[in-house]
């Protein structure tokens, strides 16, 4: 896996409380790619 994980960030709202505040994508060395992200959920 890549030792970077490409990222922005960002304030994106899911639903009436949570939000995303990063995305990035990263890369194995077999050529496979995924994505993460950072979450803010709000307790309710």
């Amino acid at each position: 896996m890549r030792e970077s994980l490409d990222y922005q960030i960002l304030r994106r709202t899911l639903g009436a409380y949570d939000q995303m505040a990063q995305l990035g994508r990263f890369e194995f060395a077999d050529g496979r790619s995924g994505q993460a992200a950072d979450l803010l959920l709000a307790k309710r």
